[in-house]
Parts: structure tokens; C-alpha cells; sequence
């Protein structure tokens, strides 16, 4: 673990399998207000356009399983895309794909709970499907998987109403104040 000092921003070295499309933030919002709010940022860290249509995002507690969504767009060359809604917080922009998270992705405050992108479709996806890439927040991990078939580090839950926001291809840090379409990761 590393980091203080930015506010409160919170700050983990994971290690991750670039290959140019990463979860780049993600917002959960708060205990009774997640329902059609939360989103995930996708980013494309290479100078090509990607099309994302055999790709799927996956959420879960045990696995990525129990939260299934299909992404349907090409995310632009060095660009993001926000996936989730459809209901929009004050001055955020519209969503790229509107996606409600069914059931509403966890917010970390029992056990682990992880969000990972695909590079299979939805349909396609098992229990044993590793994914491309995660964020696993919460608590203690001893079964939701990373890129290398190990569980995945896990990040110390936000504060509700707070984003995790990878700010470098292996850091993941919190921000009191959400940034949807910002891109930060480069």
C-alpha cells in the first residue's frame, strides 16, 4: 500500500495486463442511491480506435457473474466512454451506453467486490472466464480473480459518493468529487 497526502486520496500499486482498453473510473454513489446512477468509465490508452462490441463488463462478490453487461461502441483513439444510468448526477454528461447495473454493483462495505472488463461477450462469460481487467474495493479478496488467475488487490472502499479513479495503468486512487470523461489514465 502507498500514499497519502493528496487530500483524501487514497493511492494502491496493482499490477494489470495493458493491451489498450482499461477501467478507468468507476462511481457506486451512496447506501439508497445507486439504483440507475452508478457508472464505469472505460479508456482507450492507445492511438487507434477500439470497437468494443466483444467486450462486457462483469460485477460481483464471488465472481464477476452476478452483474452482466454487454458494451456495444467503438471508443474513440486516446478517448473514454462512460457505461451505466440512466439517470445523470448534477453536471455530469451523457452517458456513451446506457446500461443500469442489475443488481446495483456493491459498494465495498461487506467483503470485496469487483468490476471487470471482458474481452468476450456477455453471453460468453463463466464463473472461470478471467477477465481483462478489474477493480476489486472493499475488504479482504480471496475470490474475485485478476488478469493473472490470482485474486486481485484490492482497493480500501470510497467514501460514498466518492469515484476510484486509476490514475496511472497500475494505480487506483479515490476522488471525492467524480470526473466522468475526464480520461485521466495515459
Amino acid at each position: 500500500l502507498r500514499g497519502f497526502g493528496h487530500g483524501n486520496a487514497y493511492y494502491k500499486n496493482t499490477t494489470t495486463t495493458i493491451g489498450g482498453v482499461v477501467l478507468s473510473e468507476v462511481f457506486l454513489g451512496t447506501a439508497g442511491t445507486t439504483d440507475q446512477r452508478q457508472w464505469v468509465e472505460i479508456s482507450n490508452l492507445t492511438d487507434e480506435a477500439i470497437d468494443l462490441s466483444g467486450y462486457s463488463l462483469g460485477a460481483g462478490q464471488s465472481d464477476y457473474m452476478a452483474t452482466r453487461v454487454q458494451l456495444g461502441f467503438t471508443l474513440p483513439a486516446r478517448g473514454c466512454a462512460v457505461v451505466g444510468g440512466p439517470l445523470l448526477g448534477p453536471s455530469q454528461p451523457a452517458y456513451d451506453q446506457i446500461a443500469p447495473f442489475q443488481p446495483n454493483l456493491g459498494l465495498g462495505d461487506t467483503g470485496a467486490n469487483g468490476i471487470a472488463l471482458f474481452d468476450v461477450k456477455a453471453d460468453q462469460m463463466t464463473a472461470q472466464t478471467l477477465p481483462f481487467d478489474t477493480l476489486v474495493y472493499g475488504t479482504a479478496n480471496a475470490m474475485l480473480l485478476g488478469p493473472s488467475g490470482q485474486p486481485a488487490p484490492v482497493v480500501p472502499a470510497a467514501a460514498g459518493g466518492s469515484s476510484y479513479v486509476r490514475s496511472a495503468e497500475s494505480r487506483w486512487q479515490t476522488h471525492a468529487v467524480p470526473s466522468p470523461r475526464i480520461c485521466e489514465v495515459r
